[in-house]
């Protein structure tokens, strides 16, 4: 192999050698600015820090797990008769979160209802035929929300007329489909997050009941 061959040969895998560099580092940065800002967290045991206060409060911080242990008994009553109501009470710790306070849900991406607080606004969404599993678009209730206060929301849904009351004010009226409990499916009522977490919400809950019919059921022991 003459000499010039030789130094062809070279100079090729130099380049190979500096493109493969280059690709490598620009694969890096691009990885640093999807991620950042990011922080180390490998797996580990983490502590529940759902607390009950002393009046029966529960105070959620930033890993919640308070679930019902499985489908809860009310909802076949509920399914069938068309007609619930859902109370809450709670004191979000500060505005600046969009997280769900009370839900009804399988996983994820199916949710029979949701009580959300979105910073000052509060978000419902309920399943009913003809939207998506998770009863998309929500209802949204504007700047009612208070932070450091008692916020009560009363949800009361009979056969089509949803009718939602924050702090003792109608904040939503409206007509749904009269079977919308009907698609209602077995799920873990949860407060403070996600069923399978994800999502902490910050506050202090000390009522959440379901009633569907002349009783209420608390929920996670949360009542008057």
């Amino acid at each position: 192999m003459s000499l010039l061959v030789r130094r062809r040969l070279r100079a090729r895998s130099s380049t190979v050698i500096v493109f493969r560099v280059a690709l490598l580092g620009m694969v890096l940065v691009l990885a640093v600015i999807a991620y950042y800002p990011f922080a180390w967290d490998p797996p580990r045991m983490v502590r529940n820090e759902v607390t009950r206060s002393a009046d029966g409060s529960l105070q959620f911080g930033k890993m919640n797990y308070a679930r019902s242990p499985g489908t809860p008994a009310w909802l076949q009553a509920a399914r069938s008769s068309g007609t619930i109501q859902i109370q809450l009470e709670a004191d979000p710790q500060t505005m600046q979160q969009y997280e769900p306070m009370m839900m009804l849900a399988s996983d994820y991406w199916h949710a029979d209802f949701v009580i959300q607080q979105g910073w000052s606004n509060l978000m419902v969404w309920l399943r009913r035929p003809g939207l998506d599993a998770n009863g998309n678009p929500a209802f949204v209730i504007d700047g009612v929300l208070h932070p450091r206060q008692w916020n009560s929301v009363n949800l009361t849904f009979r056969r089509g007329d949803l009718r939602i009351e924050v702090n003792g004010r109608s904040g939503l009226t409206d007509q749904v489909a009269a079977d919308s409990l009907s698609v209602w499916s077995p799920g873990q009522i949860a407060l403070g997050d996600e069923v399978h977490g994800g999502a902490p919400w910050q506050g202090e809950i000390r009522l959440a009941e379901i009633r569907t019919g002349s009783s209420a059921v608390p929920v996670m022991g949360c009542s008057r």
